[in-house]
């Protein structure tokens, strides 16, 4: 092949190798596992927020204490369900 045939070729429709013995490659409708990476995620994101909500609770309310570390932990769980929404969306 010459280095135009590579630059016109489409990589991604293109297996590196030949399939093992008996395995059918599927480039259309591959098999994926992202619903379990989906509910995996949601039950982290839930139990992150209960916790954060239970560290504000507590520092806010009963302690009557709000340092700057309280504001960083509600800034990334704000940015972390943002990017999580985003993942979702894929």
């Amino acid at each position: 092949m010459s280095a135009m045939d590579f630059a016109t070729m489409d990589l991604t429709k293109t297996p590196s190798g030949p399939p093992p013995p008996g395995v059918i490659p599927n480039f259309v409708d591959p098999p994926t596992n992202a619903h379990i990476s989906v509910i995996v995620l949601s039950i982290m994101l839930s139990l992150m927020l209960i916790f954060v909500l239970l560290r504000v609770y507590s520092n806010f309310w009963i302690s009557h204490r709000f340092a700057i570390s309280d504001y960083a932990c509600i800034l990334t769980t704000v940015g972390d369900e943002l990017q999580s929404r985003n993942f979702a969306n894929l």
